[in-house]
């Protein structure tokens, strides 16, 4: 597991329901949105996905 914001990302690839490519885009796009989106302090992001 990588921690709390990256276990559901981690876990989904350790499982085998993402490829590595698509765990690596997945995070990269996650950490683009958080650092230009300049979120305020405490929020949170829920975005629903289906396989």
């Amino acid at each position: 597991m990588i921690g709390h914001s990256m276990g559901e990302t981690a876990c989904a690839f350790a499982d085998e329901l993402m490829t590595e490519e698509q765990t690596m885009l997945a995070i990269y796009w996650r950490a683009r949105c958080v650092l230009n989106g300049n979120p305020p302090p405490g929020c949170m992001a829920s975005v629903g996905m289906y396989y």
